[in-house]
């Protein structure tokens, strides 16, 4: 990409920890990420290139794509790119080399099962011609027929969103997606939500579709300026780190609304606040994979000057050693400088400097960022 509060108080001691549960033990190291080596195009499964065949018959301009680019692979999710050489857009690079391979549609699909999970078409445009919201929607239906084929049947409609603009004084609706929801079997508290989403003149856009808790009911299920977000669930690891935070940093307990958005790698993001009216001041958290702290962030205008050096040192090696235990000895100190964040609040820009010290693990060659503020507070934590 991509992803808050008032006074921290004194951080407790390590003794304090030593009578929590399970986090409090040492803490394992973490080792720097590895560079993830996607699959070359002719590396994927059949089942990947059976069901590109497939869509083919409702898509029959894919049935023209010259090649399959890999841009991702999350998890069991492989996102690809299909491409179409065009002679006419051919642009040639300095060293000579020829580009002339142009967008077609960008997919993603299981891995092991093929199972098309996104669509979306490249190079749609709005349409001058615009055709009423009924047909559009007729239109979703014949789709989502065409991709889910007897699965279709289980799905029904759940909200029209149209995005409107306004062109000389007059609406025009550019797009329109079109939401569908349908239970899953044996769980009783998710569903499986699609997206499809046409252009003002029936072109097809893009489809999406994803199993969500029923909580969803409260975003799919309204009208677009109703929507409302539901918390994504937690990990068990990460609702343990979380817990720790608490303990570290009491006073995000007066914090009690949160959101919280999982992503589809297995990290998740927490937003902590006061009341849903103002999100400053306020904390932001970002959580990797397994649970851990990536990043830690009090957002408050208060809080806006750095700790001298020497303070912010001792401040935050106290704090590696009360959030990691025993492992906090594997880590060294590296560097101190300013470090200023800038965020957009509905009072316009707020920025905070404070004191970025920085710990780095020998064996693991992992750096952590600790933010001091001149009141002696620990206001962010990086391990990005």
């Amino acid at each position: 990409m991509m992803k808050m509060n008032k006074l921290v108080s004194a951080l407790l001691a390590v003794s304090l920890l030593a009578i929590s549960p399970a986090w409090a033990e040492p803490q394992p190291k973490i080792p720097a990420q590895p560079v993830k080596k996607l699959p070359k195009a002719d590396e994927l499964p059949k089942a990947v290139f059976e069901s590109i065949e497939r869509l083919g018959q409702t898509f029959p301009q894919l049935k023209s794509y010259d090649k399959i680019d890999v841009n991702d692979l999350v998890r069991n999710k492989v996102t690809v790119g299909l491409l179409k050489r065009d002679p006419n857009a051919a642009t040639v690079d300095p060293n000579g080399v020829v580009h002339d391979l142009t967008g077609l549609a960008i997919l993603e699909l299981d891995l092991t099962t093929g199972e098309v999970q996104r669509i979306t078409m490249m190079g749609k445009r709005p349409s001058s011609t615009e055709i009423p919201v009924e047909e559009v929607i007729a239109k979703s239906k014949e789709y989502l027929q065409a991709l889910l084929g007897k699965q279709a049947e289980m799905y029904h409609k759940v909200s029209v969103w149209p995005i409107e603009t306004f062109e000389l004084g007059q609406k025009k609706r550019l797009y329109s997606q079109i939401n569908y929801k349908a239970p899953v079997g044996g769980d009783s508290g998710k569903a499986d939500y699609v997206e499809i989403t046409l252009l003002n003149n029936g072109d097809f856009l893009e489809y999406s579709r994803k199993t969500l808790p029923v909580a969803y009911d409260s975003w799919y299920g309204a009208e677009l300026d109703k929507r409302v977000r539901p918390n994504d669930v937690l990990s068990e690891d990460a609702a343990r780190t979380l817990e720790k935070m608490r303990t570290l940093f009491p006073l995000m307990r007066n914090y009690p609304v949160e959101r919280i958005i999982a992503g589809d790698d297995g990290t998740a993001k927490i937003y902590l606040q006061k009341d849903k009216a103002n999100p400053y001041p306020g904390i932001y958290m970002k959580f990797d994979e397994k649970g851990e702290i990536l990043n830690f962030l009090i957002v408050d205008p208060s809080l806006n000057k750095p700790a001298a050096d020497e303070a912010a040192k001792r401040k935050a090696a106290d704090f590696l050693k009360s959030y990691l235990g025993e492992t906090a000895a594997g880590y060294r100190l590296t560097g101190v400088s300013a470090n200023t964040h800038t965020h957009n609040t509905p009072k316009g820009p707020v920025q905070q400097t404070f004191a970025r010290v920085s710990f780095t693990n020998a064996s693991t060659s992992e750096t952590i960022h600790i933010d001091v503020a001149s009141t002696g507070d620990v206001c962010g934590i990086d391990r990005d």
